[in-house]
């Protein structure tokens, strides 16, 4: 009876063993799969855009380069719209300019337009009120906000 108590406890620890050695080797061998992470130096910098109105409104954001610029993501360079951004709601725009990037300055003719539900010009942001009027909480010079920021956002007010 103890010789068959001792079998089936050494069989027992042999699985167990056995177990976590398996569980090692597939921690492992998933281990690297597990850790990789998307690379950012492939995606484009956003703006955020936040309504803080009452009323629904469209941005239109020029942020398109001329054609020497064309080794951006030319998908990007654009002038797009952002149609109904309801209030104390947010949306983004990709730009351009990848994320790593931090020597590629905004183009000479960036602007954003902010217009109302009738189709009227609330705000007119350039490069220089644009960085003057978006979150800066690293109170960065507006150069190095400019080109050293990976995100921007512009909290949109009543005019």
């Amino acid at each position: 009876m103890i010789k068959k108590s001792i079998i089936i406890l050494m069989v027992t620890a042999i699985l167990f063993v056995f177990l976590c050695f398996s569980v090692i080797i597939l921690w492992k061998k998933g281990g690297s799969k597990r850790e990789k992470s998307i690379p950012l130096e492939n995606f484009p910098k956003c703006i955020f855009f936040f309504n803080e109105t009452k009323q629904s409104i469209n941005i239109i954001v020029n942020f398109k380069y001329t054609e020497e610029k064309l080794n951006l993501n030319s998908y990007y360079n654009k002038i797009d719209t952002i149609f109904d951004l309801r209030p104390k709601r947010n949306k983004y725009r990709e730009i351009p300019i990848i994320y790593t990037d931090s020597i590629t300055e905004f183009p000479e003719n960036f602007n954003i337009k902010i217009i109302d539900s009738l189709g009227r010009i609330i705000k007119t942001y350039d490069k220089k009120q644009f960085l003057k009027n978006v979150e800066n909480p690293k109170n960065m010079s507006q150069i190095d906000l400019e080109l050293k920021e990976k995100s921007w956002m512009l909290k949109i007010k009543k005019g």
